[in-house]
Order: structure tokens, then C-alpha cells, then sequence
């Protein structure tokens, strides 16, 4: 859980080559720790996030 309470940012990134589901050039959002768990902590009991949904 120490990840959790890390200080880390989130942080935007320019790809310089394609990532699935994201062309080269475009922006990425990569979310910090706590923003992952505060998103999987709110996801009602019985539903299902894809990866896509969550990016």
C-alpha cells in the first residue's frame, strides 16, 4: 500500500511510436496510483471495467 500513498502525479506523454488502442503522436494520460484505486474502488460490486473504458 506504500504505492498508494506515494506523491507521484499524474502525467501526460506525447507517443513517439503506437501503443494499443493509441496512434503515434496522440496524447497519453497516465494517471497516478491513487487515481487507478480511487477509479476500481468506485466500480459498483457485480460490474466490469475494461482497460479501454478506464484509459
Amino acid at each position: 500500500m506504500e504505492h498508494l500513498n506515494s506523491h507521484k502525479e499524474f502525467k501526460k506523454v506525447v507517443l513517439d511510436k503506437d501503443f494499443p488502442g493509441i496512434k503515434k503522436g496522440q496524447q497519453l494520460f497516465v494517471a497516478s496510483p491513487k487515481i487507478i484505486d480511487d477509479y476500481i474502488n468506485k466500480i459498483p460490486v457485480g460490474e466490469v471495467r475494461t482497460i479501454e473504458r478506464m484509459r
